[in-house]
């Protein structure tokens, strides 16, 4: 059994703040350097105007630049476990006012080994809700940093 606590396993880092949000959003930009494994985790609050055909999609941007002036989407074969049920989409979390007040979580495997990443939550229709989203930097090689 390991002596080390959970804190210096992983780390979490917030991408998107929470707040109300009603458009697309790019997060802040994450430095991915020491972690072997992500975690996506986004936040719902209260989920006022959301349908099947108005939600928010969440997806994560990595890139080597610093400002991610290189920024790519991550391969949908790169998401692991979409939110632990079958069948269900997993970049479309949050698609009906009766999602809100929940937290979701996919995991996500850097296989291009990129060094920074931010989390983008991208409006289709007309989406009105309270949400956060931060990347849990896991496995680390060191110490945690933000």
């Amino acid at each position: 059994m390991s002596n080390r606590d959970m804190s210096v396993d992983v780390l979490a880092v917030p991408s998107i703040s929470p707040a109300s949000h009603a458009a697309t959003i790019e997060g802040e930009i994450v430095d991915l350097q020491g972690s072997e494994k992500l975690l996506m985790v986004v936040m719902a609050g209260i989920i006022a105007t959301s349908t099947g055909s108005h939600y928010m999609t969440f997806t994560v941007e990595t890139g080597d630049e610093s400002n991610l002036s290189d920024a790519a989407a991550v391969a949908a074969g790169d998401y692991l476990n979409p939110l632990g049920v079958a069948n269900t989409a997993w970049d479309r979390l949050i698609n009906a006012t009766t999602e809100g007040s929940k937290t979701y979580q996919v995991g996500i495997k850097n296989s291009a080994g990129k060094r920074y990443g931010r989390i983008v939550a991208t409006e289709t229709g007309t989406f009105t809700g309270i949400f956060g989203a931060a990347l849990i930097k896991g496995t680390l090689r060191n110490s945690p940093q933000a």
